[in-house]
C-alpha cells in the first residue's frame, strides 16, 4: 500500500465519522419513540421526515 491509498482511507473514515453528531440523537429519538406503545417506527419516520428538508443530503440520509 502507498501513501495515497492510506491518505484517501484516513480521509473516508474521518468524513463518515462527521455525522456522529446526528446518528447520537437519531439513536435517542429512536429508543424513546419505540419506547411508547403504540407508536411505531413509521409514524416516527412520519414526524421527523420534514426535518430532514433543512439538511444537506449526506445528513438527510444518516438520519
Amino acid at each position: 500500500m502507498d501513501l495515497t491509498s492510506i491518505d484517501t482511507l484516513s480521509t473516508l473514515f474521518l468524513h463518515a465519522l462527521s455525522y456522529w453528531w446526528i446518528m447520537i440523537p437519531a439513536v435517542l429519538i429512536g429508543i424513546v419513540m419505540g419506547a411508547i406503545p403504540g407508536f411505531a417506527a413509521h409514524n416516527t419516520i412520519i414526524i421527523l421526515l420534514p426535518l430532514t428538508l433543512a439538511f444537506d443530503v449526506e445528513t438527510a440520509l444518516v438520519l
